[in-house]
């Protein structure tokens, strides 16, 4: 009975023994390990469950203000490896960076904590979305308003003798749109559809010439030219107008400053001034391009053409000095 005591406790220290040589070496490889990663300063982990925090230890998180940022631009995957390689003074070129930068995301894609963006010169920036269109649009031209001085009114008055009209014309805008958003547009065509057409107003003015012809004749204090051959005063005038593109009997195309006279008395071509005797209505220097049967007839002695049935109108009947210049 005492030998098996004896037996039993060697057995039992054998198997005592063998416990702490297991505990011992456990301790030793858990020392052995948690030594390894004092040194290394990082902890391993498997693809799959690397989260955005982890990602950036495994960079090492000093870089994060030294990172540039035009080597990327915004995705936490494409952060992350450009870091390591910074730290690890390597000079990868934009393809290389690229593709390890993707190789990160794709380990990474299905983590929760990590947001994917795109390379510059894509359609996105940080998660926002930009888009380039042409677009066509119709516009309208406003129309002009033009007052035009004259002495046919009383100074001060003032007579719409034309309305205006607005034109239209097409233009191409190219745009740019920011997260769905119009941030900016500029024209870089546009046609031109239908021509305005301009207001006009006549402001009364005295003494303001009717015509726009100009002979360089000098004029003294009154309005009346210093040189002439001949005077015709307290002559009958009247206004009329015939359109665009009128001529005259004597072939001269139509507009203000062109008269019809009586080619016997008053030759085609004849240079003139025209003007009321107070000088309080002028129409100006003028050349002798048309007649008619009223000026035949001795009926009236000058007909003075405008650029408009109303002038023409508001010119009605009234007397004027003739200086001939020629």
């Amino acid at each position: 009975m005492q030998n098996f005591r004896t037996k039993a406790r060697a057995s039992s220290g054998f198997f005592s023994g063998k416990k702490v040589a297991a505990c011992m070496l456990s301790v030793a490889v858990a020392a052995v390990i948690f030594w390894g990663i004092t040194l290394t300063g990082n902890t391993e982990y498997s693809d799959e469950q690397m989260t955005v925090a982890q990602a950036l230890r495994a960079a090492g998180d000093t870089l994060s203000a030294n990172a540039d940022p035009t080597k990327f631009t915004g995705g936490i995957s494409s952060r992350v490896k450009m870091m390591e390689l910074e730290e690890q003074g390597q000079a990868s070129s934009d393809d290389e960076a690229e593709q390890e930068a993707e190789d990160v995301q794709a380990l990474l894609k299905e983590d929760e904590e990590i947001v994917t963006g795109k390379f510059l010169g894509a359609s996105q920036r940080g998660g926002s979305t930009l888009e380039t269109k042409t677009v066509v649009e119709e516009e309208v031209i406003a129309y002009p308003v033009q007052q035009r001085e004259t002495s046919l009114l009383d100074p001060g008055e003032q007579k719409l003798i034309q309305s205006g009209v607005n034109g239209k014309k097409t233009v191409t805008y190219e745009q740019r749109i920011v997260n769905g958003e119009l941030r900016s547009q500029k024209a870089v065509e546009e046609t031109v559809t239908q021509q305005p057409v301009p207001e006009i107003v006549l402001v009364g003015v005295a003494g303001k010439a009717v015509s726009p012809l100009d002979f360089d004749v000098e004029l003294d204090e009154q309005g009346i030219p210093t040189q002439y051959t001949q005077l015709l005063t307290n002559q009958v005038a009247t206004g009329y107008n015939v359109g665009s593109s009128a001529m005259g009997a004597s072939g001269q195309g139509l507009s203000a400053g062109y008269v019809a006279v009586h080619p016997g008395e008053i030759p085609y071509g004849t240079r003139m001034y025209i003007t009321s005797a107070d000088n309080s209505f002028v129409y100006g220097f003028a050349i002798a391009a048309d007649t008619g049967l009223g000026l035949l007839g001795d009926v009236i002695d000058v007909d003075l053409y405008y650029d408009t049935y109303l002038e023409s109108c508001l010119n009605g009947k009234r007397n004027v000095n003739i200086y001939l210049l020629d």
